[in-house]
This record gives structure tokens, C-alpha cells and sequence, in this order.
């Protein structure tokens, strides 16, 4: 077979994968100057996105069109292909007319877990959106935060926990289990994380995006939600020593900001004057005066 038959054949196989994957149409035109998908659709976003699960494999469309596949195995496909060997195996294949970047460092202002695999702004009927593919290790979570638009997670694979908090009082909790092929949208004003047990996630959150805002609002804990964290934190059964809550107590105040530690320093300070429990007592005491390095304490129970 000659070079230009050989071409012509692997030209059509592009074409026909392409076809079926239903790649972005405007994407197919070879100009340097489009850097972001454009779409116009005559629905609410959330009506337009789809999920389809066989097996173990899960594919999210948007209009029609597909963005990202989840999978096992192995499938025809022409784009992004991105190995998944944690502990949550697969592979992700992506259409790459719509994800443009991958690997996406985490931003310095946040706690968060997530690792962004890829990343993409788009566009909707001229409003401007961000689309991420983040993977997320079991026992572990997101950084809490809230937005001023609503927010859009789909769960790609794995298991995952969403949970919310209104902005207006903190103390009020809901969480709502994910699934492969869930999608749930965020209110906005809505303090959310995501978080993981035994099991790794892979979800997709898209949210609409303000030009020259970054929308993303890490209010502090209030006082009565670090009390009652703090009541949680050393009543939980099963500790087999003192030092395993010293321990939980470090990571606790490891994750909050400067306010928060100001306000739980306080906490712990009253606690020790209050609790009942010599055992409880020593332990806070301890943690009062050695929080930043925590020495092993064998006599504690």
C-alpha cells in the first residue's frame, strides 16, 4: 500500500472514531487562534448533561457530545488517554478537542486532597465555564468552600460524599452519596466538600466562571461548629491510646486557617478548665502545650 492510500485510511478510521465520539463541532476547523470550546445550547446546562454506565465503564456527555470515558479496558478512541494506576485503576479517555490541559497544579490557597487531571474552560451560549477531572484517594477530601454561582459535580467513577453546609449557619449538614453516573448540582452560597472512605472517586465539577473573579470562598469555621468538631474529635470510641487523639487533634487544627486555630486554641483552653475526665484533661493539656510537635506519651490511655 502506498503512503497516500495509507493515509487516506487512517484519515477515514479518524474521521469515523471522531464521528462516533461526536467531538466539538467548531473544534474542526484548524485555526490557532480557537483555544476553547464554544457551544450554544437552548437548555439549563444541567439538562444537557448525561451519564451512561456499562459495567465498568462510565461515559459523561455534554449535549451529545462525548467529553470523558471511564474504563477498565480498553476502547477505540481517538484523544487523551490517561492511565489511572492508584487505587482506583482504569483508564480516562478524553476528548481533547474539549480538555485542553492536564496535570493541573493545585492552587497554594488550598487544603485540598484533589489532583487535577485535567482541566478545560469552555463556553455556553457566551457565558464562560471550568471543567475539571480530579481524582481523589480514599480517606480523603477536598478543601471546603463555596461559590456565588451554582456548581455542577458528576461522579465519573469510584464513591464519593458530598457534603453541604449553608453559608448562613454552618452547623447545618447534609451529605449526599455519589455514585458512577450521579450528577447533583450545588446551590449556590453552599459550603460543600467532597470526601472519600474506603474507596477512590473520580468526578467532574463544572461551574460557571467570572471574568476577573476567582469564585471561591473559604469562609472560617464558626465557633459553635469547631466545638462541636472538637466534641466529635475526642469523644469517638475505639482510641486505642492518648497519643491517637493527640494525633487526631494535630491533623484537626492542621487543616483550619489562621482564625480557626485562634478560635480552637481558645476551645481547648476552656475545655481543660472544664472536663471532667482526668484522662480527657491530661490529653487536651498536652495537646495545649505541645500542639505544634507531639511527643510520644505512653502513659496516656
Amino acid at each position: 500500500m502506498n503512503q497516500r492510500k495509507r493515509g487516506n485510511k487512517v484519515n477515514s478510521l479518524y474521521e469515523t472514531i471522531r464521528n462516533l465520539e461526536k467531538k466539538v463541532p467548531s473544534l474542526y476547523v484548524q485555526n490557532s487562534q480557537i483555544d476553547k470550546p464554544s457551544l450554544s445550547i437552548d437548555k439549563p446546562l444541567i439538562d444537557v448533561l448525561e451519564t451512561k454506565v456499562h459495567d465498568e465503564r462510565v461515559s459523561f456527555y455534554l449535549d451529545g457530545i462525548h467529553i470523558v470515558t471511564y474504563c477498565q479496558g480498553f476502547i477505540c478512541h481517538i484523544g487523551k488517554v490517561i492511565d489511572i494506576d492508584e487505587d482506583l485503576k482504569g483508564r480516562l479517555f478524553f476528548n481533547s478537542d474539549f480538555f485542553k490541559q492536564f496535570d493541573v497544579p493545585k492552587t497554594l490557597e488550598t487544603s485540598s486532597d484533589m489532583r487535577n487531571i485535567a482541566k478545560t474552560f469552555f463556553e455556553i451560549n457566551k457565558k464562560n465555564y471550568v471543567m475539571l477531572t480530579q481524582y481523589l484517594a480514599p480517606y480523603s477530601s477536598s478543601s471546603e468552600h463555596c461559590h456565588t454561582l451554582d456548581e455542577i459535580i458528576i461522579q465519573l467513577a469510584g464513591r464519593s460524599f458530598l457534603e453541604m453546609r449553608p453559608m448562613k449557619n454552618d452547623m447545618e449538614r447534609k451529605v449526599i452519596e455519589l455514585n458512577p453516573g450521579d450528577i447533583y448540582e450545588i446551590s449556590l452560597n453552599n459550603l460543600h466538600q467532597i470526601y472519600t472512605y474506603d474507596r477512590a472517586s473520580i468526578t467532574i465539577p463544572i461551574k460557571q466562571t467570572i471574568n476577573g473573579k476567582k469564585d471561591h470562598i473559604y469562609p472560617s469555621k464558626s465557633k459553635e461548629r469547631l466545638s462541636s468538631e472538637l466534641d466529635a474529635l475526642i469523644r469517638i470510641p475505639h482510641y486505642n491510646s492518648g497519643n491517637e487523639i493527640l494525633s487526631a487533634l494535630e491533623e484537626y487544627k492542621n487543616h483550619l486557617n489562621d482564625d480557626e486555630r485562634k478560635n480552637f486554641k481558645k476551645l481547648i483552653e476552656i475545655r481543660v478548665s472544664n472536663e471532667k475526665n482526668p484522662n480527657i484533661r491530661r490529653i487536651l493539656e498536652e495537646f495545649k502545650n505541645y500542639s505544634q510537635t507531639i511527643p510520644h506519651f505512653s502513659s496516656l490511655v
